[in-house]
Order: C-alpha cells, then structure tokens, then sequence
C-alpha cells in the first residue's frame, strides 16, 4: 500500500486471467471471503475482508478537461462505492491514478486531500485490461495519464442493505420538522458508513472502527434490527486478535500503533448489546476478546489501578484541546466502567469472577475521584493545573491568513519577531512541527515533536532560559499537516507586537531578517487550558454522583462557544474572539461524532435530552 491514509491500492493486473482481479466469491454474511492478498512482501498480518454487498446503483463519470496530458472525469458530484475501470495500454506500463474532491490550481484532482494520498497505481500488459478497486472511493474526479485508453470508469455504489422502519412507527409523522430531519440525515449517514463498517472494519485506519457502538441503541429503532450490530461485534474479533487489543492500521505489526479507548470500551459495548437484545450466544463468543482488551493494559496502571503513560492512539476525540497525557480522565472513565461491564458479563454467563471485576471497578472510580475530581470540575489529565499556571498565547499561521492548505509543505515555514517586556526569563513553546526560537541572534532552542497525533501539543512545551537582557525574540516554526502554529508563555510580561513572513524552504541558519519574504503584522491571542470540556465530561458522567453529574453536564453547554481562532480543525459553530475571560471560561465542543454520541448520551442520561437534541 502506498499509505495508510488514503487509497494506495497497487494492483498488478499483468497476472489475472479473468475479466476482474476480483473474482466472484459466494457471498457470505457471516464469514470472511478473501477478495484480495497484499502485493506487497512482509506483510504477513493482512486480515481477511468480507464480500461486499452491492445493494445501489452503477455511476458512470463523464470527460471533463484534459490538462497536462492527464485527462479528468467528473462524476459530477460525491460518490461513494467501488470503482470499475477498463483501460487499454498499447504497450507494459505504469499507470497512476489520482483522486480528488476538488480541483488544483492545474486542473488536476487534489489528490494530497487532508493530509491523505488518494492515489493507485495499476501494473498494465499490453491490451485490455479490467479493475475493480479493492477500497471504497468517495471522492468526484479521476485522472489518468494520456497515453491510456479508457474504455469505462463508474463508481458501483455500495449500501448495506437496510430499510428505514422508522418513517412507519407510531407518532412519527406528528414529530416536529426540525426533529424529522435530524433523524433522516441520522439513518441516511448511517446507511452511507455501514457498509465501510461491516465489510472493511476495522481494518483500515479510516474506518470508523467503534461507530456501530455509538449508534448501537440507534439502529433497531430506524431500521428495525440488531442483525448489523452483531456482525460488527463478531467482525472486531478479527480486527482486535486473541490479545483483544485493536490496532491502529491495518496491515501493522502487533503492539504497534493500537487504539486502548476502543480495546478497553469493547466490554462495555458488549453490555448494551446483551441489554438490547438478549442474545447470549454472540456476548459468549465475544466476551474472551473483551476481557483480554483489558487485561492487556494492566501492565500500564499505576500503584492506584489508574493508567498512566499509556501507549498508542488514545483517539477519546480528534481534538487538540484534549489533554491526555500522562493520566486521562476520559480513559480511565472507560477503564472503570469496562471493569463493571466484564463483571456484568460474568454475572450473565455464570462466570464466578463476576463479583472481584465489580470490586476492582469501584476501587479505580473512587481512585478516579480522587485524582480527576476538583471542586465541581473534572480535569482532563494529570497536568491541567500546572498548564494553567501560565499565561499563555496563540499564534495560528493559516487561520490569521484565512488560507488553509490541503497540498503537503513539509519544506516551509513561517518565521515571527516580536520584543519582550526585560524581565521575562523564561519562555515556553510548542507546536506540532519543528520550532527553533534566537534572542538577539543566539539560537536558544532547536525542537521537533515526535509524536504531534499522539500528544497533543499545545500541553507538552518546551522551555528555555532567557538572557538578563532581551531585546528581541525570533522564533521559526515549521509547516505540519496538523496545526500550523505556536504556543508560547513568558513568567512575567506578554508578547509585544509581531512580524511574521512565511520561508519557503526554511532556513537553515539564523534568518537575520525578515526582509527577503513578504512580512505582515501578526497578532497573538490568549489562550489556556479549557476550564470545561464536553469530551471529558461525556465520558466522565459516570464517575460522578447524578447531581454532580448534571452541574458539570450543564457547564459545557454555551450559548456560543469561544476559541481564539477559527481553524481547520475547529467546529464550524465556534466563535473566534481575543477576550482572555471568554477562553479562559470556555467549554470545548466535541469534534467529532464519536465524542458527541457520548457526550448527548450522558446529557440525556442525566436529564438534559432537550439540551441533547438542541446540540444536534
């Protein structure tokens, strides 16, 4: 594979002898069928991936412009299934494929979207050859090279096969508009991922590995049955292994890159499962997987039973306002409440353990209350009070020059000066690329983060000495796919005005001026450790008393939501302000669905349905 994220499907079309690389299977909805083997060597951990099941119609693209020998199609509009190629080469050769949503200044697709490397490339014989790609498209346009024929290019859309019940339940067509189109756009969403999640889940990174969890109570309800959610339990067998732990990627090497919030939350998902419907055969066969999840980070818990330093991709929410390091409230929530669920299982089928996993449950939620629990509010992790001690700035580059970039600059950076007040003598920093920072021509730091996904930045600075006497700060910051920005903090006094100018290239001594690039003033903006947060406090609920609960439900819940800038990876219902009170006081919004189901889970749990619903 080319990446992880992205298509990067390489297929050798030279050594199939039928008229798809991807022969018929007898489709089966239970068991796996290998549609497919790994072209690559060494990867000896590919797991098998089910038959899809081709429930919607057949899109074709049309011609659309040809711009440097690569003509593009348009399917004008999204398209979400499996791509069907027939392409004649007039002699052996590469071709390379390049998907986009959208367009390039060039006219090509943007096939480096989001970070991503949506291409493919097909080994080609002489003559006629025809595909069928092996992952799902969802994107609009196509390009191939020139020098290819082709002969047909169509998107066969691919649905699991559900039939929305719910339009005919009772009392539904009195349901106010609002809420009618709240549960359509519901069931269409989940109509639209479930094939990715019960034929290919989890075995690619960007599948939605625990998304049939959060909609788990949602699916008998709009479409009348739990058949979905069973084949998915049955299918994170396979993706988690005998040691219950899900990894990241797929195909990776045990114990590199797993997901611990998703291995450890599988015994919980298990209960709601049992409660919904009984079926005590599909929880028998899952619960060893559920237990050995747990088990499996036990060697990562302190002297109190909490984990601490926990290794891989703790995902909670893909925000970058969630602390989670070395302690995580949100984790070690799911941590207690998986313990309660295997003893709710044991209880079920018999097991005489049933009792010791209830104890050992409630031995970490008193040690989580202990830790996490101050003063009506719920830390993120171990180091918000510290984090808190400082006055902190913000300066995102892409946000203050309202131009997001989709296409990879590894190479630039941006660069900034600013004066300080004499008496600061300590300056700390963090971005999520590389940062070096010169006073008055000295280099005084030269950092890279290692882990930007894993570690949030903004909570991991680095610090250096100040000289006696500071003129003039010159910090570089290199570009990232992630954030492109800094935080800084001085023990006494602010940032004074800045300049800022982007380098191409970057610099690789000590850019003396900033006169060679176009310079602009440059605004940094308070910012702090959110007082209050909706990921936390969703998966947190639980922990608490119901009326303590509720308070802290309460307080995440705005009339707007405040951040110093708005960004690529920022709610679109956020409002940007300077206002150090407002983002000092903020409550941070959930960013992605995932987080969401359990933050309005907890909402209505603890009274506040009507809250929950006017979130959605």
């Amino acid at each position: 594979l080319l990446g992880c994220l992205g298509f990067g499907e390489h297929a050798d079309l030279t050594e199939d002898t039928d008229e798809w690389l991807h022969r018929p299977v007898d489709p089966s909805w239970i068991e796996p069928a290998v549609v497919a083997h790994h072209p690559l060597p060494g990867r000896e951990n590919l797991i098998p991936s089910d038959l899809p099941a081709f429930s919607g119609q057949v899109l074709a693209a049309g011609f659309a412009d040809e711009t440097s020998g690569w003509p593009v199609w348009d399917f004008g509009g999204q398209v979400f299934g499996f791509l069907e190629l027939k392409i004649e080469a007039d002699q052996p050769a590469t071709c390379t494929l390049l998907h986009g949503e959208s367009l390039t200044e060039t006219g090509l697709p943007d096939h480096k979207f989001c970070g991503g490397d949506f291409r493919e490339i097909l080994e080609l014989p002489i003559g006629v050859r025809c595909w069928k790609s092996f992952e799902k498209r969802a994107l609009r346009y196509i390009a191939l090279p020139a020098k290819f024929h082709v002969r047909r290019l169509a998107i066969r859309e691919s649905h699991w096969p559900l039939t929305e019940t719910w339009r005919d339940l009772p009392g539904v067509s009195e349901m106010p508009a609002r809420d009618m189109s709240i549960v359509a756009v519901a069931a269409r969403t989940v109509v639209l991922c479930c094939d990715d999640l019960l034929n290919d889940c989890p075995r690619r990174e960007r599948s939605q590995y625990a998304d049939p969890g959060d909609y788990m109570g949602a699916m008998p309800l709009l479409f009348g049955t739990w058949q979905p959610i069973r084949r998915w339990l049955r299918q994170y067998l396979r993706g988690a292994g005998p040691d219950g732990v899900l990894r990241m990627c797929y195909p990776s090497p045990s114990g590199k890159s797993v997901i611990p919030d998703f291995s450890i939350g599988f015994a919980s998902d298990l209960v709601r499962y049992l409660a919904g419907t009984g079926d005590l055969d599909t929880v028998r066969a899952c619960s060893p997987s559920a237990m050995a999840g747990l088990i499996a980070f036990e060697r990562h818990a302190d002297a109190n039973g909490l984990l601490a330093d926990v290794p891989g991709w703790i995902f909670l929410c893909n925000s970058f306002e969630l602390a989670k390091h070395p302690r995580s409230a949100a984790l070690n929530a799911m941590w207690s409440d998986g313990w309660r669920a295997l003893g709710e299982l044991a209880h079920a089928l018999g097991d005489p353990r049933a009792e010791n996993f209830m104890a050992k449950a409630d031995g970490l939620r008193s040690a989580w209350r202990d830790t996490f629990w101050r003063d009506g509010r719920i830390l993120d992790c171990d180091i918000s009070l510290d984090h808190e001690r400082r006055s902190w700035w913000n300066y995102h580059f892409e946000a203050d020059r309202n131009s997001f970039s989709n296409t990879r600059k590894e190479p630039d950076s941006f660069v900034m000066k600013f004066p300080v007040t004499g008496s600061a003598r300590n300056l700390a920093i963090a971005a999520a690329g590389r940062v070096r920072v010169w006073c008055d021509g000295s280099l005084l730091l030269d950092e890279t983060n290692p882990h930007p996904w894993t570690h949030p930045h903004s909570f991991e600075p680095w610090e250096c000495d100040l000289p006696v006497h500071v003129g003039e700060i010159l910090i570089e910051v290199g570009y990232n796919s992630i954030d492109w920005e800094v935080y800084l903090a001085l023990d006494t006094g602010e940032p004074g005005p800045a300049m800022v100018g982007e380098l191409a290239g970057g610099c690789r001594d000590h850019p003396s001026s900033l006169t060679q690039m176009a310079i602009h003033p440059a605004e940094f903006r308070p910012w702090s450790t959110p007082r209050h947060n909706q990921i936390t406090a969703g998966y947190c609920a639980g922990m608490l008393e119901p009326d303590e609960a509720a308070g802290v439900l309460r307080q995440c819940l705005r009339e707007e939501y405040h951040v110093p800038w708005l960004k690529r990876t920022t709610p679109i219902i956020c409002t940007a302000t300077n206002d150090r009170d407002l983002i000092a006081n903020r409550a941070v919004l959930c960013n992605t669905p995932h987080s969401l189901s359990y933050f309005c889970r907890a909402l209505s749990t603890y009274g506040l349905r009507n809250e929950a619903k006017g979130l959605c």
